[in-house]
């Protein structure tokens, strides 16, 4: 339309020369007159009506302009921010200040948005106005174009209206977490310093009372606690189901692992301190309970030694007498791991505590006292019943004490060993000076193996010294020994000669049992069950059944 009116305008100014020229005609008459007058108003009315056409097109172009560059600079701000709002869409629930700093330009953004409504209404109030200006189907195009501008206008208020409240509702929740994990760890900090600050465990029973007391009422907030660390952790899983910025997840759960390792910390020493403080009691009781238990069967025992009958001079019940006491030896020695555990936890409570007492100290005197008291009148009683045992046993070998026999043993050992006298003399003479001491002697015939009580030792070196001289020579050695030399003669005293010989082989206290009931027959051992003994060349045969 402005181009075309360009041209009607061009069109009209190509008759102004010939209407300047029509001005200037002289000698008109009346009627040329008044046509002329009608022609220049006509012409004066045309380019006015086309000055009026120029001014209303070009303000409708301009309004047109105007119209077109609002809509597209107010479409471009909605893109642009409708792009931030995306940008921005995660919300950190979990840092308060960065929430904080995320509402500061969200706010830029809803600032911006109101300052921009003027430009919508502008482009509205344009647009409506040149609704007027087009015709029909421009108008209908306008229309849409204004309705579609002012749904994407309404839609980016109400997403920045969103992300408004869920930027407070994520500053309201982050605050609340921030508060509850701070006053958490801030409980768990005052816990861990007062641990610290407890010191070693109590060196006394009392003390030790007293401390576990005031402990168990420290570590009982643990589970006053327990519930709100709970519903910590359930609440920061809530939010992490809520939220679908994956950096919320990273940031929460750092913030629940430092809770959680704290937690772990302070109660796993909490409750070492706690079991510390118990072991030392238990150690305490333990100690207390060993110490009663033997003073308590301490007496029994010590009544139980007392009532022992005075010690007998008859053989036989001097061996029950020792029986008697082995028993209650026996159940001393059982107590003995008892008493040793006692001593070891003295010795650990003396070294690391708790220190004893002073009724724990006097018991445990009393108790050691006591108990190695007894065991010396044990060790005494067992020796004086050995003592006298040995002497009645002495008084028995020498009352039944055989010089001849013994001789005869000691000629068939040294037979059956072929020892000759020479050189069994020579064999004794431990100084070789020739002559044999009594010490020297004796410990020739203990180390021979011949069956010979200790309290028979005078009687046989007064055989064999019998000049007393404490000295004796090979002479004297060998006229001992040569006086009853023995040679058995008939088959029977050969083989009487060769069990006698094996029987006296025998080292035992209480000699093995052979009694000769006949010519070659005996019974031998416990059982005195009846043997035929044969010799058969040089080896002695005996005939069972």
């Amino acid at each position: 339309q402005v181009e075309h009116h360009r041209g009607d305008t061009q069109h009209l100014q190509s008759h102004a020369q010939l209407i300047d020229s029509l001005r200037t005609q002289e000698g008109l008459g009346t009627e040329e007159k008044d046509l002329l007058d009608e022609v220049l108003n006509k012409w004066d009315r045309c380019n006015e009506l086309s000055d009026e056409r120029k001014e209303t097109l070009s303000a409708a172009f301009n309004q047109m302009l105007d119209f077109e560059k609002t809509l597209a600079d107010v479409g471009n701000f909605i893109d642009t921010v409708e792009a931030q709002l995306i940008e921005n869409e995660g919300v950190p629930l979990s840092n308060v200040q960065m929430v904080d700093e995320m509402i500061a330009k969200h706010k830029e953004i809803q600032a911006a948005i109101l300052t921009k409504s003027a430009d919508v209404e502008l482009a509205n109030n344009l647009g409506e106005n040149y609704k007027g200006l087009t015709d029909p189907a421009q108008a209908d195009v306008i229309a849409h174009k204004l309705d579609e501008l002012n749904q994407k206008w309404e839609s980016l208020k109400g997403e920045a209206a969103l992300r408004e409240a869920a930027l407070q509702r994520a500053r309201d929740h982050t605050a609340e977490i921030d508060s509850r994990l701070g006053d958490l760890m801030t409980w768990l900090e005052e816990q861990e310093a007062y641990l610290k600050s407890c010191g070693p465990v109590a060196n006394t029973y009392d003390d030790l009372v007293a401390q576990l007391d005031e402990h168990q009422k420290v570590h009982a907030r643990f589970g006053d606690h327990q519930e709100e660390y709970d519903s910590i952790v359930i609440r920061c899983q809530e939010l992490l189901t809520e939220s679908e910025d994956p950096t919320v997840g990273e940031s929460l759960d750092d913030k629940l692992q430092d809770l959680g390792n704290k937690w772990d910390s302070v109660y796993k020493a909490s409750m070492a301190r706690q079991r510390a403080i118990e072991e030392a009691m238990q150690i305490c009781h333990d100690f207390q309970d060993s110490v009663n238990a033997i003073l308590d069967w301490l007496p029994d025992a010590e009544a139980a030694l007392e009532s022992l009958d005075p010690i007998s001079d008859d053989y036989e019940t001097i061996s029950d007498q020792i029986q008697e006491l082995l028993q209650l030896s026996c159940f001393m020695a059982d107590q003995n791991t008892a008493v040793e555990q006692v001593y070891t936890l003295a010795a650990i409570r003396d070294e690391t505590g708790p220190a004893l007492s002073d009724e724990e100290d006097k018991r445990y005197k009393e108790m050691g006292d006591r108990y190695k008291e007894l065991w010396n009148k044990i060790g005494a009683r067992q020796d004086e019943l050995h003592s006298r045992q040995e002497a009645l046993e002495a008084e028995e070998d020498l009352a039944n004490f055989d010089i001849t026999e013994w001789k005869k043993r000691f000629l068939r050992w040294m037979d059956g060993n072929h020892e000759r006298i020479i050189d069994l003399f020579r064999k004794f003479d431990v100084n070789k000076d020739g002559t044999l001491s009594h010490q020297e002697f004796k410990d020739g015939i203990i180390q021979s193996g011949i069956p010979t009580p200790r309290s028979c030792f005078p009687i046989i070196i007064k055989e064999f010294d019998r000049d007393d001289s404490n000295d004796i020579n090979y002479r004297e050695f060998a006229a001992a020994l040569k006086r009853y030399e023995f040679k058995p003669k008939t088959e029977g005293e050969h083989i009487d000669y060769e069990v006698q010989r094996a029987v006296d082989r025998c080292s035992c206290r209480r000699r093995f049992n052979c009694v000769q009931v006949g010519e070659a027959k005996y019974r031998f051992g416990n059982m005195q069950k009846l043997y035929l003994v044969r010799i058969l060349s040089t080896v002695v045969m005996v005939r069972v059944g």
